[in-house]
């Protein structure tokens, strides 16, 4: 998911985004914690990447502050803020819904 903090025409076929988000699986986690912002810093528009666990309640928030500087946020009190686009996310609205009960983590 992308999200565009700026006017977007209704017949744009391209936005610059502000912020993306991605849901890590096993198959691609690694990819998307390591190449990604990587690919990620060399689009200028994007400012915030956001990864998010399935197995628990977690983000991962990369902001451009020249490098990518790691923020995580964890937990069903925890707030994702956006001031990029001028929100706040409770994490737990983010994951409402989503039954952790059969994942390895919540196992232990």
């Amino acid at each position: 998911m992308t999200v565009v903090c700026r006017p977007v025409a209704a017949r744009a076929d391209r936005v610059s985004p502000t912020v993306i988000f991605e849901v890590l699986s096993p198959s691609t986690a690694l990819t998307d914690q390591r190449v990604k912002p990587l690919d990620y810093a060399s689009v200028a528009s994007v400012q915030t990447y956001v990864t998010l666990e399935q197995e628990a309640m977690r983000a991962v928030v990369r902001r451009r502050h020249g490098a990518w500087e790691k923020e995580p946020v964890e937990g069903p009190d925890a707030i994702l803020g956006l001031p990029e686009g001028g929100v706040e996310l409770p994490l737990a609205a983010i994951y409402e819904g989503v039954d952790f009960s059969g994942t390895e983590l919540a196992e232990n």
